[in-house]
């Protein structure tokens, strides 16, 4: 088994593969993940010998106290209390050490904080002239390493008390530890907050139907012919490989021609696309493969082209929402083709707004094509960036989309004039802290009502309610704010009742 560590310098990196291959003869390791050697190696300041000297120290000690069955074998206050006639028998005598120690030593488990992590209580209470003279130093040490296993099972139990918690729900029957570790991760073992991240995720899922995007999901033209990026090969250690030819992204063009669900669905499908593509790849490798690493190319990058403003923070915002729905998915992040220093700068003010400081310290520039070799082999690198892939040119376009200027006919505007589907439309103007209703009266059931919204420089309050008379007004989107200064928000709702439908 084994899984994805983060926030690793190369040399860290060479640290934790040194480390498995140097105790590769440790049968008790077999099977432990990245995260757990890399446990060792923090705790010695990633210097390989002093953390193998301790990790190989560890494993005797787990051998000496039989820790893997301790939990289950040691269980002191089970036994009988025995008769002190009986002490000239060592067993005996042992047993009622263990007795003292679950009456005497101070401490216990209990509960989990706010975040869902175990508590131990520890009084300090300690009677140490009690406990010399009447416990072996040997007892001591079983007690405590108990303990320590025990914390650590409890931690380990995060994710079947998440599991636990969302039963109920049948989109999760089939999910395994790793998928519910990753939102665990994400939110710092807090089971409360994963679970509402991942019940977050199932409504986003079930609106977008995701679970049918990659049998049924067209993206439209404008996405498939001028949007860059794709997945192609894998990294060293099995990841699949994202390329995203940002200089030649058009901002501006697909602002102006995309709508905000169907980009979100299109970056679904993408990330759906990573699910299969990692599983496939865990398959073939025989461990866990659960994140993909990005290639970004800056080559043509330019101030007219990318550092179009609402365009960026559109397509950004909406790739950040993958975040929540795929979290934990992002590996290592590779620049390419670096421009001048004055153009990069520009470009990470750009983007680092949208950066938290996980996902800044992912990336690493590589001032060589050659560096690529390093992370990718050239088996699996197309022939522009130094690999010996055609498919069926250097840059292997039948997977990766190298993207282009969009087509003005594709711009919103230009629907219209085409003459999209007629409908009552409102233009009208709100004032700061003000607000204006939208009445319509639905004359039959099954009436459909769509609505698209822009504002210009601010984001906009947005809700809908129907009034039938009889009722109480029903709330069918609830209020809340929109960014639709960003990008043009789009929705509908099929009224099931007559009544009057209020747009806020």
């Amino acid at each position: 088994m084994s899984s994805q560590v983060e926030d690793l310098t190369p040399e860290q990196w060479d640290a934790l593969e040194n480390l498995k291959s140097a105790v590769a003869d440790v049968e008790e390791l077999a099977g432990m993940d990245d995260r757990y050697f890399l446990r060792w190696l923090k705790a010695r300041k990633f210097h390989l010998a002093k953390a193998e000297d301790m990790l190989r120290k560890h494993i005797e000690t787990r051998k000496k106290y039989k820790l893997d069955t301790i939990l289950t074998d040691y269980k002191p206050n089970e036994v009988e209390h025995p008769l002190q006639e009986n002490l000239t028998d060592i067993s005996t005598i042992h047993l009622l050490y263990l007795q003292v120690l679950e009456k005497y030593f101070p401490g216990g488990a209990m509960g989990e904080d706010r975040d869902g992590h175990p508590v131990w209580y520890d009084n300090f209470n300690y009677d140490f002239k009690g406990l010399h003279y009447s416990v072996r130093n040997e007892d001591i040490v079983l007690c405590t390493l108990y303990r320590t296993e025990l914390m650590l099972k409890l931690g380990r139990d995060s994710p079947a008390k998440l599991r636990e918690k969302l039963k109920d729900l049948e989109e999760l029957t089939d999910k395994d530890d790793y998928y519910f570790l990753r939102f665990l991760r994400i939110r710092n073992f807090n089971v409360n907050l994963a679970q509402s991240m991942i019940k977050a995720s199932l409504g986003v899922r079930r609106r977008l139907q995701v679970d049918t995007l990659l049998e049924e999901y067209d993206p439209p033209p404008v996405l498939k012919e001028c949007f860059p990026g794709g997945f192609f090969g894998e990294d060293r250690e099995g990841h699949p490989v994202w390329y995203d030819n940002f200089g030649n992204l058009d901002a501006k063009g697909l602002y102006h021609s995309v709508k905000r669900d169907e980009f979100m669905k299109y970056k679904f499908h993408q990330g759906e696309q990573l699910v299969k593509l990692c599983e496939e790849s865990s398959a073939r490798r025989g461990k866990h493969i659960e994140t993909f690493v990005m290639v970004i190319d800056l080559k043509n990058l330019s101030l007219t082209r990318q550092f179009y403003w609402p365009g960026i923070r559109y397509i950004i915002e909406v790739i950040t929402m993958l975040e929540p729905n795929y979290p934990d998915t992002t590996g290592e992040i590779l620049l390419i083709n670096i421009p001048s220093r004055g153009m990069y700068n520009q470009f990470f003010r750009l983007v680092e707004k949208f950066m938290d400081d996980k996902t800044r310290n992912k990336i690493t520039l590589l001032c060589d094509l050659d560096e690529l070799k390093k992370y990718i082999s050239p088996d699996q690198l197309p022939a522009a960036y130094g690999g010996t892939r055609y498919e069926p040119d250097p840059y292997c376009t039948k997977y990766i989309n190298t993207g282009r200027l969009v087509p003005e006919e594709y711009y919103f505007r230009r629907e219209l004039e085409r003459g999209e589907e007629e409908a009552e439309r409102v233009h009208l103007g709100v004032w700061r802290n003000k607000s204006h209703t939208v009445s319509y009266q639905v004359e039959k059931p099954a009436t459909i009502l769509k609505w698209e919204i822009q504002s210009l420089e601010y984001d906009i309050a947005f809700g809908l309610t129907l009034e039938d008379g009889l009722n109480p007004p029903l709330e069918i989107v609830p209020l809340s704010r929109v960014n639709s200064h960003l990008y043009l928000v789009t929705g509908s709702h099929t009224c099931e009742k007559t009544g009057k439908c209020e747009q806020k």
